[in-house]
């Protein structure tokens, strides 16, 4: 069974080309947008266009593409105002914390871009780990305590096929990039188009 393992993530992603650190985190924010138009489409808030043209853009600055710094500021800048705000009232919608989680992960994209740190990108990964982990609470219901959490509780969410799934993602994803030889270009939009693809499978209807 696959567990979370951040400070090994840290590890593998040092060990990286930045740009690929910037996919790792594209990749898993691929799989999370889907639920960021979700929320819009049920609240009317947000921007999906919006955060979808700012993955779009830095797939294409990876892929070659290079943006300036003025643009990636501008282009972090607009994209954390994309983030639901804690005081909106919406937490009560389900799809809330859809958005919430692909929005952070694609800031975290960003910010791998702009700084190259691999912390930042294990960020995005541990967004949609944790994103993951909400599916599968809400999946198991009374199955899991509600009043006292138990360690039973954490092994039977960890065990998840929401979780292990997504947890296999991202070790095929790194394992993958490390593979990568220079003229990465095809390889990456293959990658790109099944991450997205499997936002069906982590996301409900």
């Amino acid at each position: 069974m696959l567990d979370y393992d951040e400070p090994q993530r840290i590890e593998t992603l040092k060990k990286l080309a930045p740009r690929l650190r910037v996919a790792f985190a594209l990749l898993c924010a691929e799989r999370a947008l889907p639920g960021y138009r979700r929320f819009w489409a049920r609240t009317g808030r947000g921007d999906p266009f919006a955060a979808e043209s700012f993955a779009e853009r830095l797939w294409f600055d990876v892929a070659g593409d290079p943006m300036t710094g003025s643009e990636l500021e501008g282009t972090l800048g607009r994209a954390e105002q994309l983030l639901v705000d804690e005081d909106d009232g919406l937490w009560g919608e389900p799809t809330q914390v859809h958005a919430d989680d692909a929005t952070a992960a694609l800031c975290y994209a960003i910010a791998v871009r702009a700084q190259g740190d691999p912390q930042l990108a294990a960020f995005a990964g541990r967004r949609l780990y944790e994103l993951a982990d909400h599916l599968a609470q809400r999946a198991l219901g009374d199955e899991i305590s509600r009043t006292r959490w138990t360690a039973a509780d954490e092994e039977r969410l960890l065990a998840h096929p929401l979780v292990q799934r997504e947890l296999a993602r991202q070790e095929r994803d790194l394992r993958e990039l490390q593979e990568l030889g220079d003229d990465a270009r095809d390889a990456l939009e293959r990658m790109k188009a099944r991450s997205a693809s499997e936002a069906a499978d982590l996301l409900p209807d």
